[in-house]
C-alpha cells in the first residue's frame, strides 16, 4: 500500500480518475508477476517479466 501511495505522489495523481488508472496498472503488474511464478516455459516467463518491468 505504501508503494502505491509513493507512486501516486510521484505521478501527481491527485484526482480519482488518475488514481484509479494507476491502481489498475499496479494490479496488472502484480498479476503479471504472479504469472511468471506459475509459468512453465522459460521463454514465456522471460517475456512476461519484461512486460512487467515495462521493457518492450
Amino acid at each position: 500500500m505504501r508503494e502505491r501511495k509513493i507512486i501516486m505522489e510521484d505521478y501527481g495523481a491527485n484526482n480519482p480518475r488518475d488514481q484509479a488508472l494507476i491502481e489498475a496498472l499496479l494490479d496488472i503488474r502484480q498479476l503479471l508477476a504472479i504469472l511468471v511464478v506459475h509459468t512453465e516455459s522459460g521463454a514465456t516467463a522471460a517475456a512476461i517479466r519484461d512486460v512487467a518491468k515495462n521493457k518492450p
